[in-house]
């Protein structure tokens, strides 16, 4: 983000394009380390035996990032929600030692400041939330393709089953379960798939519109945890830091998808690489949205990882929990969880500067 908030309103106008939907009935930790917004946190209210509980969960992410100081935003204007606050801003100063500014209520679309330590709030004043045209970061985050969710039942639905019909069409073209792949012209034909579904043109066909067995050679690659590996050290190689073990796979890749914008850490402006990496996700979730249970663990841990890399750390959750519902033992996507729910940064042991988890 270029643009800076100007006050408290722009934060709560900004705050859903950060989370990917507009929150309720939570509790917003927005953290600051060098003066920008980051790291965030975001937690459900849960009834009150749990909410010491809920509280430790934020303090185990954010306890030992270097906070410099904190916000809280809470969103419905409740006296559960006001619990939660307090707990969080008394236990979390004192595992960081960083000072609580400002807690800030939201309801209904007005904003009001509860609790303010830098002495320039009305407190107790509800306003409206800024309109999302007059917000700078806002207009930023639009010419980015981003939008946010109506709720988080919303961005939940768009990882579910979207598209049965492909996905039964993906069932019977197959007799058997996915063999390892062992041949060249497999990982060739197997990228050329994925360069159909990771395109990110304009004119682009849906993914749900490509050719059954396409989709089929993408979504049963990921049975085979060497080409999954590949395609994820491949797609975001400082992340996990996945070795290549497969020179011909990455070779494959490179020749079907060749150096896209997205992957490019340096020489694509800046603009059209986050542009292309809302696209990427967006294929990838309509990817997931139409995988049969049977193979979605792989698919929905692909775009989870990919969600992790880049900064979404409320989808990451949402497709892992749908990989987990389909296999419970997936073991990378447990990896991931672990990751998202510690605040690890992608290539480091240290928490995000974006989102960490919701």
């Amino acid at each position: 983000m270029n643009q800076k908030l100007r006050g408290l309103g722009e934060l709560v106008a900004y705050l859903p394009y950060v989370l990917g939907f507009i929150p309720r009935r939570s509790v917003v930790v927005v953290g600051s380390i060098d003066g920008t917004v980051g790291p965030i946190s975001r937690i459900d209210i849960p009834p009150s035996e749990r909410r010491a509980e809920a509280a430790r969960l934020v303090v185990d992410q954010l306890g030992r990032v270097g906070l410099r100081q904190f916000d809280l935003v809470g969103y419905d204007d409740e006296e559960d929600t006001r619990r939660l606050m307090a707990t969080i801003r008394r236990e979390l100063s004192q595992a960081s030692g960083a000072p609580c500014v400002h807690e800030v209520h939201v309801r209904e679309g007005q904003w009001s400041v509860a609790r303010c330590a830098c002495g320039g709030c009305e407190r107790d004043e509800w306003q409206p939330v800024p309109e999302q045209s007059r917000v700078g970061a806002i207009a930023e985050q639009v010419l980015r393709e981003v939008e946010p969710y109506a709720d988080r039942d919303e961005l939940a639905a768009s990882v579910a089953l979207a598209h049965p019909l492909v996905a039964q069409a993906m069932l019977t073209m197959v007799d058997q379960p996915f063999d390892a792949m062992d041949e060249r012209d497999e990982d060739d034909a197997v990228a050329v798939a994925w360069s159909a579904v990771l395109v990110t043109d304009d004119d682009a066909l849906p993914v749900h519109l490509l050719p059954v067995d396409t989709l089929l050679d993408a979504v049963c690659s990921l049975q085979d945890k060497v080409f999954r590996d590949e395609l994820m050290g491949w797609m975001a190689p400082d992340a996990l830091g996945f070795r290549s073990h497969s020179p011909a796979i990455r070779s494959a890749l490179d020749d079907a998808l060749g150096r896209p914008a997205w992957r490019a850490a340096h020489g694509a402006a800046p603009l059209q690489r986050d542009v292309e990496i809302g696209r990427v996700t967006h294929r990838l979730q309509a990817l997931v949205a139409c995988t049969p249970d049977v193979w979605v663990d792989g698919t929905a841990t692909l775009l989870a990882y990919w969600c992790w890399a880049h900064g979404s750390g409320a989808l990451a959750g949402m497709a892992l929990d749908r990989a987990l519902d389909a296999n419970p033992a997936y073991s990378l996507a447990h990896l991931i969880g672990h990751a998202l729910s510690h605040g690890l940064r992608p290539g480091q042991g240290d928490p995000s500067s974006r989102e960490i988890a919701s």
